[in-house]
């Protein structure tokens, strides 16, 4: 592995471990109110439904409950002040407002790809982990998921509200105590499974969400329980996590 390799995966494993880490101790934090995009006209039943609460089954293991092995001396406060970020695209494109036809264009066709994709995960692998695209076939690994989870800011951005809310649904019933696998990959699991979720919580507020990545969020604590507090890549404690944890 480059040193270049290296440094990157330092710093995001260094990264998660601080969001973590501060989660756990300062539950209550960070819970203010965020703006949905102005961009799109969200109806009224979409704008019900982001101020749901969980729906789903409960969880019967507490996460943030399980006895650390290492636990933590010293606490470093992480700073709840914001900052004005610039735009990361400006809204005085040249190119976009020179080229309205083109640009709508292309975008049609973005979307239509992503449907004509979002159609077949939905009638051949609903809720799997994953679809083979040449047999058709469901995928599952971890068995949590893992396409749909990945697929939620996607579905807002495309405004497919109706398929968002259908998405979320069954993410509610994702069960991450149970799955196929002895270990979990800490990477995946974070980017991927995490990842999906804060995105899409970020960009439609659903409380639901918000609720998953909370419970993902202490879940995954276990894997930086070391004596360095780097994680295992691999947790290969996780049955013994639950047992714990309940």
């Amino acid at each position: 592995m480059g040193r270049a390799r290296r440094q990157a995966l330092g710093a995001f494993f260094a990264v998660i471990l601080l969001l973590l880490t501060y989660r756990r101790y300062h539950p209550n934090d960070g819970q203010g109110h965020i703006t949905k995009p102005t961009a799109v006209a969200i109806s009224t039943q979409q704008q019900e439904s982001n101020q749901k609460s969980i729906a789903g089954p409960q969880s019967q293991v507490l996460w943030s409950h399980m006895p650390l092995r290492y636990p933590v001396v010293e606490i470093q406060q992480v700073t709840t002040e914001s900052r004005n970020l610039p735009k990361v695209q400006s809204i005085h494109s040249e190119t976009f407002h020179s080229q309205p036809s083109t640009q709508q264009a292309r975008r049609l066709v973005i979307k239509e790809t992503f449907e004509r994709s979002w159609r077949s995960y939905q009638s051949l692998a609903w809720a799997a982990d994953g679809l083979a695209p040449v047999s058709g076939t469901p995928i599952n690994g971890g068995g949590w998921s893992f396409k749909l989870l990945e697929t939620l800011d996607t579905l807002w951005i495309m405004e497919m509200y109706e398929d968002f809310e259908l998405a979320v649904a069954a993410v509610t019933q994702v069960n991450f105590e149970l799955t196929p696998s002895s270990e979990i990959n800490t990477h995946d699991t974070s980017i991927r499974l995490l990842g999906g979720l804060l995105a899409a919580y970020d960009l439609s507020n659903d409380g639901r969400l918000l609720a998953k990545c909370v419970e993902l969020g202490d879940m995954l604590y276990a894997a930086f329980d070391t004596p360095n507090r780097m994680p295992t890549i691999r947790d290969p404690k996780f049955e013994l996590a639950v047992e714990c944890a309940v």
